[in-house]
């Protein structure tokens, strides 16, 4: 598969710490492998019950979403540079699943899908 390069946003440290303690939690919740996570970086991931249970708990836990599945959008927005217009794009994202580890990973598909600019690790 070729995969587009894009560009990788800086956070502020706080943003790093938030997202990586969620990323290591629901690793142990779900039993997903660090490898699994390395895939998204690749444009792949995995689409079974324990990735969608992941997702949904690192969203909720870093406290970018709700426990209903609703992403926080101006809270996720407001971590990136404005150029990236990542209202917008999150936005074209929301799912009218009504479960809510459904929505998330829907979300997080969209995404993935729509967005030009990657979470730097």
């Amino acid at each position: 598969m070729d995969v587009p390069m894009y560009p990788e946003v800086t956070f502020r440290v706080e943003v790093y710490r938030k997202v990586y303690q969620a990323m290591f939690k629901c690793m142990n919740e779900t039993g997903v492998r660090p490898e699994d996570i390395q895939l998204i970086r690749d444009g792949t991931y995995d689409e079974g019950p324990a990735f969608k249970k992941f997702i949904y708990c690192n969203y909720v836990t870093s406290g970018y979403a709700t426990e209903d599945g609703e992403m926080k959008i101006d809270d996720i927005a407001n971590e990136f540079p404005p150029e990236y217009n990542m209202i917008t794009i999150l936005k074209n994202c929301v799912t009218t699943d009504s479960d809510p580890v459904e929505k998330l990973f829907n979300s997080f598909k969209c995404y993935q899908k729509t967005s030009t600019v990657r979470m730097g690790f």
